[in-house]
């Protein structure tokens, strides 16, 4: 009948009056969707009402302590406002699902849904109520995509996917790769689900993860961070506070600013993007219109190579020239790399793949070959000690606008800068700096 059928029928409906504010920046009726999830309790045991986005928080630029701390507010508020409506703790709990991100990192989604889903039964324990499994669906996040190189895309879905079913989700989302519905996105989007279930068997075991010090490890230090946030945003008024107040996406940019920082020195890299370049047209991926940004990590380079391709359409292609110096074999290690760290920018490099100059004035002759008037110096630290200097300022006196060198200084930083140097590119330096800076000295708009 149909009362046995309300009685046994499964839903998620998906309501998420809080977590609108990242959609909309406006905050829902909290109360009226507690009170119609109080009011299915009876009739509908089974349907999960309400729901804790936190993906939108992730995709704006959230760190993974964020979104679990949020997400416990969130929850908590819920639980509050469920309570108001009339239903008891135990089963304002049984109404509650959680939505959160999964990405690229296949460690770190892990131990954040490990830790996320050991916290919130804390936040029960500590409500009096019988620690009983939460619905935890995860969805590959878009902002890790990249327009350039997509099809490392279905690389990044299936690390996250397989991160989300190991690291405990009910059930998973996986996005199509090039952020469209086209057949192909749309077929190896499901594909990787029955991969991952018939040849990974991730839906075999329960918690896999288990006793790996690793992941272990990694899930004590989120689940203690994100503790300590989520007890300091219900000390200063709650979820709710923390997004009317701007207080949350204040924390979201502090986030992302860090991050853009770790993406600039290539502590943290894109492959297809920031490191291994590729040269193909990137896509056009649709984001979401309203709320807060969605913030993808490749996006800043890919605006650097989207103006040189514009450049390039108009037939003024970026290049610098490689100064090499010594033999092929001196100089190919740095030549390769510079090439590639160009490359990022969109940035063609020329002269790096013959032998080099064995002298200032054949470096010099080289230049004036190429018409180039930026120089990037390569080479390696033993050729470097003999003709940096001379050659920095053979190259100056003929007309270079810009010389850089491809490595270290170390202790001659100095000496290289007064001989003309002006730029040192090597491991560790800001790449969307140099290489915007680049662009500005190649007229690239």
């Amino acid at each position: 009948d149909e009362r046995g059928d309300a009685l046994t029928s499964r839903c998620w409906l998906g309501l998420d009056p809080i977590g609108s504010y990242a959609r909309s920046r406006g905050v829902g009726a909290v109360d009226q969707v507690a009170a119609f999830a109080s009011s299915l309790a009876d009739t509908h045991p089974n349907v999960v009402a309400c729901t804790i986005d936190t993906t939108r928080y992730v995709d704006a630029g959230a760190d993974e302590v964020q979104e679990i701390a949020w997400m416990l507010a969130t929850g908590v508020a819920m639980l509050r406002a469920l309570e108001d409506a009339g239903l008891p703790v135990e089963r304002a709990a049984a109404t509650i699902g959680f939505r959160v991100a999964a990405d690229a990192d296949q460690f770190l989604t892990i131990a954040r849904l490990r830790a996320a889903r050991s916290l919130w039964g804390s936040v029960l324990a500590a409500c009096g109520v019988d620690t009983r499994p939460s619905r935890f669906h995860a969805v590959t996040s878009p902002a890790m995509f990249s327009r350039r190189d997509a099809a490392v895309n279905m690389l990044r879905s299936t690390s996250a996917a397989f991160g989300a079913g190991v690291g405990g989700a009910d059930s998973v989302t996986v996005l199509p790769f090039d952020g469209s519905d086209s057949a192909l996105a749309r077929r190896n989007a499901r594909n990787i689900h029955h991969l991952l279930i018939e040849e990974s068997g991730v839906n075999r075991l329960v918690d896999p993860g288990a006793g790996s010090g690793f992941v272990e490890s990694l899930t004590d230090r989120l689940c203690e961070a994100a503790w300590s946030t989520f007890q300091q945003v219900e000390a200063d008024g709650g979820m709710v506070a923390a997004l009317e107040s701007g207080a949350a996406e204040t924390a979201i940019d502090m986030a992302w600013s860090a991050r853009l920082a770790r993406l600039a020195t290539r502590k943290e890299s894109v492959t297809g993007v920031s490191e291994f370049p590729d040269d193909a047209p990137g896509l056009v991926i649709s984001e979401p219109v309203g709320g807060f940004p969605v913030r993808r990590p490749a996006a800043p380079f890919e605006t650097l190579r989207d103006a040189a391709d514009r450049a390039r359409d108009t037939g003024e292609s970026p290049v610098v020239h490689l100064a090499a110096l010594g033999s092929l074999a001196d100089h190919t290690a740095r030549s390769t790399w510079i090439t590639n760290f160009l490359a990022v920018g969109g940035i063609d490099a020329i002269g790096g793949d013959v032998d080099g100059a064995p002298s200032a004035a054949d470096a010099v002759t080289a230049f004036d070959r190429a018409g180039a008037s930026v120089v990037v110096l390569c080479s390696s630290d033993l050729v470097y000690a003999e003709l940096a200097v001379p050659a920095a300022m053979a190259l100056k006196a003929a007309g270079a606008d810009f010389v850089a060198l491809a490595g270290h200084p170390g202790e001659r930083r100095d000496e290289l800068a007064a001989a003309g140097v002006d730029a040192f590119f090597h491991i560790g330096v800001d790449v969307l700096a140099a290489l915007t800076d680049l662009h500005e000295r190649l007229g690239v708009r």
